[in-house]
């Protein structure tokens, strides 16, 4: 267990047991999961070895939980306009102003101490990686992008994850527009193709750093082609080849 990591001393201790097989445990100051993939590039860890190291990144943050005496509101046009910018909830196309017509609002009673909520409850957002997310971080591209290769492997933002707590009514609008940040997110992208022959030209390369390729972040029907290469390569003779 390492409390907090902030500097790069405690970033390489936590690494370097990672590595050796250890479960590792810690955390980091960031607005979402994947800003720790930046926070821990700008303390000097290189990517190779974040891709390598990290198993998954849980972000979360507290919001009160309604209490029992809470009532139901109509949407109004104005909050249905900033929901709708916030984009879908639950896995649907829509927004929620679409999919609801009243949401919970605090109410007032002795048990809340008129307050209007009771307990708190935690809005999450985990990043599991996989090889086209290690692949990413190992090929230092941006973090959007490597956002979009998580999106498109399941990846639930903090924002999705409100929402959905919204439209079940256990907090309310005003409660997780004050603690979650709140910004437009459009809906997962196709990542940014890699054309093959650039991982060709750098085959030799990888392979004498590295030891082998990683495959995962590559299209199915581009892998046989970039693992022949491979091999070409570590025979000489490879050229590089090109997508079709």
């Amino acid at each position: 267990m390492v409390g907090e990591i902030r500097d790069k001393e405690t970033a390489e201790i936590a690494m370097k047991a990672s590595q050796t097989g250890h479960l590792v445990l810690s955390t980091l100051h960031t607005n979402d999961s994947l800003s720790a993939v930046t926070r821990l590039l700008d303390l000097g860890i290189p990517g190779f070895l974040i891709a390598s190291s990290v198993t998954a990144i849980l972000s979360q943050r507290l919001v009160r939980r309604l209490c029992r005496c809470h009532g139901r509101a109509e949407v109004t046009p104005e909050l249905a306009g900033r929901l709708r910018a916030i984009g879908p909830v639950g896995g649907s196309a829509r927004g929620l102003a679409d999919q609801v017509e009243t949401v919970s609002v605090p109410g007032a009673c002795d048990e809340c101490d008129q307050t209007g909520y009771r307990g708190r409850m935690g809005i999450y957002e985990i990043v599991a990686f996989d090889e086209s997310i290690r692949g990413a971080v190992r090929e230092g591209e941006k973090i959007e992008e490597v956002r979009s290769y998580a999106r498109n492997v399941g990846m639930r933002s903090t924002q999705e994850d409100a929402l959905d707590k919204i439209a079940q009514g256990i907090t309310s609008v005003e409660e997780v527009l004050r603690v979650v940040p709140m910004e437009a997110r459009g809906q997962a992208q196709c990542p940014p193709q890699r054309h093959v022959h650039q991982y060709a030209r750098a085959l030799p390369r990888r392979f004498r750093a590295e030891g082998e390729l990683l495959f995962g972040a590559l299209e199915s029907s581009h892998r046989d082609a970039v693992r022949s290469a491979l091999l070409h390569a570590r025979a000489g003779r490879g050229r590089g080849i090109h997508r079709h």
